[in-house]
């Protein structure tokens, strides 16, 4: 199935593993949030966040069963839970929410 995202390659301003949907530029919010060049720490394995974009949402899930740190938004996720990031217009913070994953099947 065909979703409009492209996998961009780490190494470049967007390229941090935010997929992006094709012809589209990011919002100044995410761009940002990308250029942060948020970390995610944990069990002795430091690794780049892999953002993905959901109807302007920027979202990073935890896929092992350890817990993870991710830095520096001071965000701990535990197995299976899911960072939700975005922008309200209006607002000087990003909001977060941290989703358990019971919660983001459906």
């Amino acid at each position: 199935m065909k979703t409009g995202f492209v996998r961009r390659p780490a190494g470049s301003s967007i390229d941090l593993g935010c997929e992006v949907p094709a012809a589209e530029p990011l919002p100044i919010w995410l761009a940002a949030l990308v250029a942060a060049r948020c970390q995610v720490n944990g069990k002795g394995e430091d690794h780049a966040v892999r953002w993905s974009r959901v109807s302007d949402r920027a979202l990073y899930t935890n896929e092992g069963a350890d817990a993870e740190w991710i830095q520096p938004l001071g965000v701990h996720l535990r197995g299976g839970q899911t960072l939700v990031v975005y922008w309200l217009p209006g607002e000087t913070d990003y909001t977060m929410e941290v989703h358990g994953q019971d919660e983001m099947c459906a």
